[in-house]
Order: C-alpha cells, then sequence, then structure tokens
C-alpha cells in the first residue's frame, strides 16, 4: 500500500524502529566436559559453567546471547545476566559484533550503517527513495521526499543531512539501536514563514503491512499476520531554549510538546501551524513525528499531555526518561507537568531461574537543582507504545528508594550513573515466566518541583541467578507388593517414600529433599502435615527415606516432595503434587474354606483317591482379600510375588474372585485316608492370614485297578451269577450247588449281629455250600501265587468255635492260598505244596474273632519277601509270617465258601461273605487305610467299597 504522509510545520523529524522481540532462550541439557580449554565464551550454560568454575574468571554464555542480553557463568558458580534497553550488538556471519551505525557507500549506492541492528538505507541525493528500513518480519517499508530532488548529503558518523531541502531547513536523517530518525531542522524564523513548510509530504509504501491508529495517538504498521511491526507515537518539537537543546533532544528544562495531528489508514497529517506562531520560540526548531518499537522499550507519560503517547525516540535521536514535577512557570511551554518513567527490559532467559539479584542501572542526565530529591524503582504493568497518563501501567509494588544526589544540573553535580535494587520484581518476572519486565522510576514528592529529573533511556541490568532444581519426580512408596501404583497400597507404618530431581548444570551442587507427609487424601479428607525431613543425594540420584514417624496401622496418606539446592537451600524446586498411599499393617481374616467333594470335618470319607474334587475359597468377612494360596501340605505363608495365578512347588496362587466371589481349587487327591487342605489369604499390602487348615479323608480308588470284584448288590434270584465289577466275562456263579444253601439277602438294612440269612447286600452261607468261577462256558478267574497279590474281602462268622472254616480259597490239589476262621482266630495262609509233608503257613490274628459285627480282612502274599500279610479292619492289627517256599502257579477258579485239600472240599463256611476283591498286587498303607475305613452299610447297600 502507497501511503502519503503530509505535514504542516515549520520543521519535521521522523524516525522508523523495528518492534524487535529477544528470542526466549533455552538451556541446553547438561552435559561433561572432560579435559575442557580456556576460553572467553562457551556455547552453553554447562561448558560455561565449567570454564568458568575451573579457570577462576566469567565466561560468555554464547546460547545465551543477544542483541540486548549477555548472560555469563561466574567463578562461584552463579550466573550472571546484563539486559540493556537498546540493542548494543548485532549477530553477523555467525559471530557476535560490536554494533556500529557508522554510514558508508554500499553497492546499490545507498549509504547504510555498518553492523545495524535494524537494517537501514539512506539515499545519496537526487530522485531516489529518501530511506527504506527493514521490519522484523523481513518487510521494508520506504519513504520517499515529495518536494523535488533530494541534495547530496553530508555523512557524519551515523547521520547524514540533507541540507537547505527548504530556504533555511535541513533534513537529518540518523541510524539508530531501533531504527533511524529523521528530523527537520528549521534555522530562522524567516524559514519558518516560508509557506511551502505548510505542506511538506513524505511518501510512505508500507507493502503489505496495513497501519492503524491506537489510543494516545500511536500508529502500528502490522504485518499480514497481525504482528506488531512498526510504530509512530504522536509527533513533536522542542525549541533550542534549553542548554543542550539539538536534533538529539530538547536538552534542560526542555519538553517535547506534542502537535496535533490525525491519522488515517492511508495518510498521517501533521498541523504545526501553532508551532511555527509560538512566540519567543528558540531557533532552530526542531519537530520530530516518530516511528519506534520493540519488546525492549522505554516511555514516559505526562500529565501536562496527558492523551499523548511518549513511546522510545518519541522526542528525539537520544531521548530522555523524565521524572518528577515541574511548575508551570518553570517549564518552556508554559504548562505544569508531572511525569514517570518506565523501561521494559526482556527477562525471557530467566523465566523459571532463582534470581539472587538484580540491579537496575541508568544515567541521571539532569535536575533541577543540585539537591538531592529520592526517586523510587516500582515493578509495574508492561508499558506499550499506546501508554499514557491517563492509560499508565499500575505500579506493583516498591523495590527499592533512593535519595539520588541530583546530576547534571551543571558542572558541579553533572551527569551520574544510578543504580537500583530490582531483585523483587525480576524475581516476580521470572517466577511468572513473564519473558518482560517493566521497572519504572517515580519521584516520592511529585509535587516538590526540586524532583524534576531526567534520565538516560539507555540502560541497563545486572541480574544474578542460578537454575532451580527440577520439580522431584520419581515418586514412590515401599515396600509395596500387590498395588505399587498410585495410589500405593504398603504394609508399614514407616514406609519409605522417594523422589528424583535434576539440575541443569555440568557440575550441580548435591540435593536437599524435603517431604511433606499428610495424613488423608487432599482429593477426599485431607488431614494433618508431619514436619518436613531431610535426605541429601546428589542431584540426578533418587533419594530415599523412610518416614520418621510410625504411622496409623490403617488409613490413606498422601506426600509431597521438594528439591533445593545443597549449596544454597533458598534455591529450591516448586513442590511436587501430592502422591496418595495407604497403609495396612493388619493381616486379613482367615479365609472360609468349603467343598461339597469332600467333608473337611475329617469325620467320613465323601472324595475317592485321584477322583477330581473341588475347594472353594472365599472371603471370611474382609473386603480386600488379593490372592489365596492352596497347598496340600503346610503349604507357604509368604509367596515370593504377587503374581496370580502362579505356582511354588505344591503351592498354587489363585487371584481373589471379583466382589468377594469364592474361588474354586481343582483337587485330585493322590493319596487315600487322610489329605490336607493348606490356605492363606494376601490382601494387596502382602499382609498375610493365619491359616485355615483342615483335613480331609477320601476312599482308595481301588476298582480300576483290582483283578475282580463281584457282588452286584441287585439280589439276583438263586442260581443266577453276579457280574464281575472289572470284567463282565469272569461272573462269579450260584452253581454247581442248588442255590438253596447259599443266597443273597433281600434286607433293605443290616440286621443286628450274629449273622441271619436276611443280612443285607451279602451272602449267607449255611455250611453246605460255596461260589466258584468255574464253568465250561466262562473264562476262571484266578490269582498268580508266583507273585505278589491281595486278597480283600467282608466277613461275618454265623457261630465261631472251634473247628475251621475257609471262607476265600484258589482251586488247586490244596489250594494255593485260602482265607478262614481256625479256633476263633483269623488266619490267610499259603500251602507248602507238596515238597514235604502237607502244611502251610499263616498270618493269624493275635485277636480272637468278633462275632458280632463283620471284619475286614486283607491278606497279602509279598512273593519277593516271603512273607504273608494280614490286617484285620485296620493296619494296627497287622500280622505277619514268614513262607520260605516259592508258591506254585495255579489255574483253578475263586472260590467261595470252602477249601480244597488232596483234591477234597472241605472246611466249609457258615456265615456271611460280602465283596470280595483280588488285586494282583500289594496294596500300600494308604490304600489299605482307605479300605479298613469303608463304611460296611454304604459298602453293601452302594456298592461304594471301592
Amino acid at each position: 500500500m502507497v501511503r502519503r504522509l503530509v505535514v504542516s510545520v515549520c520543521a519535521l523529524t521522523t524516525v522508523w524502529s523495528t518492534l524487535v522481540a529477544a528470542p526466549n532462550q533455552v538451556l541446553a541439557d547438561p552435559v561433561g566436559a572432560p579435559g575442557i580449554s580456556d576460553a572467553q565464551s562457551a556455547p552453553d550454560e554447562a561448558t560455561a559453567r565449567e570454564i568458568a568454575t575451573t579457570f577462576g574468571h566469567p565466561v560468555i554464555i554464547d546460547a545465551d546471547t543477544s542483541e540486548t542480553t549477555q548472560a555469563s557463568a561466574q567463578p562461584d558458580g552463579s550466573m550472571q545476566l546484563t539486559e540493556s534497553t537498546v540493542p548494543v550488538r548485532v549477530q553477523q556471519d555467525g559471530a557476535w559484533v560490536r554494533l556500529d551505525n557508522s554510514l558508508r557507500p554500499a553497492v546499490d549506492g545507498t549509504l547504510q550503517p555498518a553492523a545495524p541492528a535494524v537494517p537501514v538505507q539512506f539515499s545519496a541525493g537526487g530522485s531516489t527513495p529518501l530511506a527504506r528500513i527493514q521490519a522484523p518480519s523481513g518487510q521494508w517499508l520506504s519513504e520517499t521526499w515529495q518536494s523535488g530532488p533530494l541534495p547530496i548529503p553530508q555523512v557524519d558518523g551515523s547521520s547524514v543531512t540533507y541540507p537547505e531541502v527548504y530556504p533555511g531547513v535541513d533534513l537529518k536523517l540518523t541510524a539508530t539501536s531501533t531504527g533511524m530518525s529523521e528530523v527537520l531542522v528549521v534555522k530562522s524564523a524567516e524559514a519558518a514563514a516560508n509557506p511551502a513548510l505548510a505542506s511538506v509530504g513524505f511518501g510512505v509504501d508500507d507493502g503489505s503491512m496495513t497501519t492503524s491508529t491506537e489510543p494516545g495517538g500511536t500508529a502500528i504498521a502490522r504485518s499480514s499476520d497481525g504482528t506488531d511491526q512498526l510504530a509512530s507515537t504522536t509527533a513533536t518539537w522542542w525549541d533550542s531554549s534549553s542548554p543542550g537543546a539539538s536534533a538529539a533532544g530538547p536538552g534542560g528544562l526542555g519538553l517535547p510538546v506534542p502537535i496535533a495531528h490525525t491519522s488515517t489508514s492511508d495518510e498521517i497529517t501533521v498541523d504545526a501551524a501553532s508551532v511555527a506562531s509560538t512566540p519567543n520560540a528558540t531557533y532552530p526548531v526542531y519537530v520530530d513525528p516518530s516511528w519506534t518499537g520493540g519488546r525492549v522499550a522505554w516511555a514516559f507519560v505526562d500529565s501536562a499531555y496527558p492523551t499523548t503517547a511518549y513511546w522510545k525516540d518519541s522526542g528525539a535521536t537520544d531521548s530522555y526518561q523524565h521524572v518528577g514535577h515541574i511548575s508551570a512557570g518553570q517549564s518552556d511551554d508554559g504548562n505544569a507537568h508531572t511525569t514517570r518513567s518506565y523501561w521494559q527490559l526482556d527477562t525471557s532467559a530467566l523465566n523459571s531461574k532463582y534470581i539472587k539479584s538484580a540491579s537496575f542501572n541508568t544515567t541521571e542526565t539532569y535536575s533541577f537543582s543540585c539537591t538531592a530529591r529520592e526517586v523510587d524503582l516500582y515493578y509495574a504493568h508492561s508499558v506499550t507504545p499506546s501508554s499514557t497518563w491517563h492509560d499508565q501501567p499500575g505500579l506493583i509494588t516498591k523495590l527499592d528508594s533512593h535519595n539520588v544526589v541530583a546530576h547534571g544540573y551543571n558542572s558541579n553535580c553533572g551527569p551520574a550513573a544510578v543504580g537500583f535494587d530490582a531483585t523483587a520484581g525480576v524475581q516476580a518476572a521470572a517466577a511468572g515466566n513473564a519473558d518482560t519486565v517493566t521497572l519504572a522510576l517515580v519521584a516520592k514528592d511529585e509535587a516538590d518541583e526540586y524532583g524534576w529529573k531526567k534520565f538516560d533511556s539507555v540502560a541497563s541490568m545486572i541480574v544474578t541467578y542460578e537454575n532451580y532444581p527440577q520439580v522431584p519426580a520419581g515418586r514412590a512408596v515401599t515396600p509395596c507388593w500387590a498395588q505399587c501404583a498410585e495410589p500405593t497400597i504398603t504394609r508399614l507404618q514407616n514406609p519409605g517414600v522417594q523422589a528424583v530431581s535434576f539440575i541443569n548444570e555440568s557440575n550441580p551442587p548435591s540435593l536437599l529433599y524435603r517431604y511433606q507427609v499428610c495424613s488423608g487424601w487432599s482429593s477426599t479428607a485431607p488431614g494433618a502435615c508431619q514436619p518436613f525431613f531431610t535426605d541429601t543425594k546428589a542431584f540426578g540420584v533418587t533419594s530415599a527415606v523412610a518416614v520418621p514417624q510410625q504411622l496409623a496401622s490403617v488409613g490413606n496418606y498422601e506426600y509431597r516432595a521438594q528439591a533445593c539446592r545443597a549449596d544454597d537451600t533458598l534455591v529450591c524446586s516448586g513442590w511436587s503434587g501430592f502422591y496418595e498411599f495407604t497403609v495396612d499393617a493388619l493381616p486379613p481374616p482367615t479365609p472360609a474354606v468349603a467343598s461339597s467333594d469332600f467333608d473337611l470335618t475329617g469325620q467320613s470319607r465323601k472324595g475317592q483317591e485321584l477322583v477330581q474334587g473341588s475347594i472353594q475359597v472365599s472371603p471370611n468377612g474382609s473386603v480386600d482379600d488379593y490372592a489365596y494360596s492352596y497347598s496340600p501340605t503346610a503349604g507357604s505363608a509368604a509367596i515370593s510375588s504377587p503374581d496370580c495365578p502362579a505356582t511354588y512347588g505344591d503351592v498354587i496362587v489363585s487371584c481373589a474372585g471379583a466382589g468377594g466371589a469364592p474361588v474354586s481349587y481343582s483337587v485330585l487327591p493322590t493319596v487315600p485316608s487322610s489329605n490336607r487342605v493348606v490356605v492363606y489369604a494376601y490382601d494387596k499390602a502382602g499382609n498375610v492370614s493365619a491359616s485355615a487348615s483342615y483335613r480331609y479323608d477320601v476312599i482308595a480308588k481301588l476298582a480300576g485297578d483290582a483283578s475282580h470284584a463281584w457282588f452286584d448288590h441287585s439280589a439276583p434270584v438263586p442260581g443266577g451269577s453276579t457280574p464281575d465289577a472289572v470284567g463282565a466275562t469272569t461272573p462269579i456263579s450260584l452253581g454247581p450247588v442248588d442255590g438253596t444253601h447259599v443266597r443273597w439277602s433281600t434286607a433293605t438294612s443290616a440286621p443286628a449281629p450274629p449273622f441271619s440269612t436276611d443280612s443285607y447286600g451279602a451272602l449267607s452261607f449255611d455250611g453246605s455250600g460255596a461260589l466258584s468261577t468255574s464253568s465250561s462256558s466262562i473264562p476262571v478267574a484266578t490269582l498268580d501265587p508266583t507273585h505278589s497279590f491281595t486278597l480283600a474281602v467282608w466277613l461275618l462268622p454265623a457261630n465261631p468255635n472251634l473247628g475251621q472254616y475257609a471262607a476265600v480259597s484258589q482251586e488247586s490239589g490244596n489250594s494255593a492260598f485260602f482265607m478262614q476262621e481256625k479256633d476263633s482266630k483269623w488266619q490267610f495262609c499259603l500251602p507248602r505244596n507238596l515238597i514235604s509233608a502237607w502244611g502251610s503257613d499263616c498270618a493269624t490274628s493275635t485277636s480272637n474273632v468278633d462275632a458280632t459285627d463283620w471284619s475286614l480282612l486283607i491278606g497279602q502274599w509279598d512273593a519277593p519277601n516271603h512273607t504273608i500279610r494280614l490286617y484285620v479292619s485296620d493296619q494296627s492289627t497287622v500280622t505277619t509270617s514268614d513262607h520260605p517256599y516259592i508258591a506254585t502257579a495255579t489255574s483253578g477258579s475263586l472260590v467261595l465258601g470252602r477249601m480244597q485239600y488232596g483234591g477234597v472240599q472241605k472246611n466249609w463256611w457258615t456265615g456271611g461273605i460280602a465283596d470280595p476283591i483280588t488285586y494282583p498286587f500289594l496294596l500300600d498303607a494308604g490304600q489299605i487305610d482307605a479300605l479298613s475305613h469303608v463304611n460296611l452299610a454304604n459298602c453293601l447297600s452302594q456298592g461304594n467299597c471301592s
């Protein structure tokens, strides 16, 4: 867009300046620097620190250097930052060089500064554009002289003067640290009377930028993305009545006076007729409508012109800041003035740093007298190009006061540097990551004209700072078991808490950790907090300490941690968030154990060996059962991890059921008789309950391993047969007798002894009959006496007396074995065969036969050891007999009710016989015990003998 600037004044000045924002500085990660060399600067903070502490001198940090900022590592380990209100260095060819605005001819024929902070180009005369200035966006804004060709300029350092652009009027352009200024110097009243000065025009082409007018009369040029690029405050003028007045500023008591102006989107017009006609004006007169900008800036506000913005360079090339009060009689415009000055400095490199000290330094250039007056430094809200007396930044905190000795009034009290303590303000800006800090100078007594002062707008701030430790991370509570994530559950009443922090330095100090432990949870019911306790560790090393006080056995708690530099315990990180945990030091109740497959009272036998069953485990009023361990032995009360399901030897660990649902353990008993259940409950803290220990019995699983087992208990008719429970191809027959001497009982319950023919589920023998597996049409059931075997049978003699009655035998010339009653004793015998005279070896019971109840007789032939054993009802009455002979194999039938000797059938049985079972091996102790505890009624009526 091309715009035209028309100024009706006797003299005109224009200043261009960019709104440059210093970049945020990002600290490099800590790095080691073995064998580091001495240097005056280093690429990053860590290296600079190492050089500074090793070689004992400050080291500049290249990464934290900008046009206005320079940070350095100090030999004592601290950091120092120097911030200027104007650019003092620029970057050329990858290196920082001192700012140099001295002008020299360029290849394109323009005059350009050697090393500017803001690139500008000035005309070398003729009809070329008057000046060009580059905005931060890279766009160029051009300005043309509208009053004919320009004369050949006179170059003086950073300035060029185009003489006599009008009679008696020079145009002076100056390259500044913030851009450029332009001043029309009207040298006499006659020159001011030239009608041509009523309309002096500057053509402005701002390219794709647009300009709008803000409150206070400030015009802002913005790029297409809305970013501020250039700022132009109200044009001002001053004359030469005050000592030191020049194109650089009004000097002495002089003040820049605003000119009434209008601004549209196309042009800015300044009506300076009142300036030209001002009586008693001292020539030369200077007029300066300025363009300036930047985050690092300065401004003052003036009560005499309460809607005028005095943004940096608005009064001159080398402007001043005004502080205090001057009466109407003393001011050169006849108005009373009360002024305050603001400086805005870049503190982005200090964000999240600990500020140890900060000093603000400027130069007092003028005072009303040599009498000292107090000046106060304030931390203020941000100043902007639109700040005016009516819209001035608020004062936040008073930082420092100096009874400043007046400087600049005369040679007795000339200009001098003045310093203020700005620590608290910079601390607040750094803590809030504000990127800038605004400082204000205000006269203590704003009605006292002896407090009127001017300060150089070029000021600096020197800051000493350190890095904060990072907010601690790595929080955890130990020990923990099943729940280690937050909220952790621990079983200790003085658990361990931990945290870890870092410092972004190459040789950081150790860290002092502070902890705070509070009862309750902040999210629910926070309670009292315990005192801090500390633990010193090297940075990056986890600090782990035990809570020193005993916490309640059950309760919710939380802790937080803070890390401080051990070399300066005032430099601490922020507090971490609270970490929640629960203390549970109480064991859970003994779990409830139940089973529908096993009788856990141990009083009867419901289960069967090698037959799957289940046991259910559930909470016994507990609400935090986590897992259960089951074992058929003593088990373990402390499993090694909370993993579930898991197995540790014979210990099986299962997770607790959701909502207290029972957990089922599948059990396969491997040992008959007495088995064991041992169960523990574990909660999430790893506490272990007392054991739930039960014993239960199972019946040996014998039928499937027997060679033969008869009786179907369905009371077949006499003359029939009953199948073999192991193999139906070998039934036992009621022949060859007619069945009248051996018959099935039809009773439904067992009668009281002595035995009668109505005994249920059994066979009744009257001493004249027998049963045999021998038949012409079916296989013969046999045992092989050359190998070990076991015979079990229930017997109840009818009328025990002296004599010999065989109940079970195997056919042979002499029975291969026989179970009998003889002389009121039980015997299990094997014959000596025919090697010598007839005889047999028998295991004989030590007690008499009980004629009032059934007895379980278990006979065993241990062939390898040549031993006969007899068990009567249980293992406590076992008797043995040696049988040194080798038994002879036979193919004879198994017979119930008699034996055979010399081919003669004899010793016929009188009484009851039930459930004969044969095994072609020796039963072990558990199987014998199981058989010994079978309930006869259950055995005979339900067929559960095996």
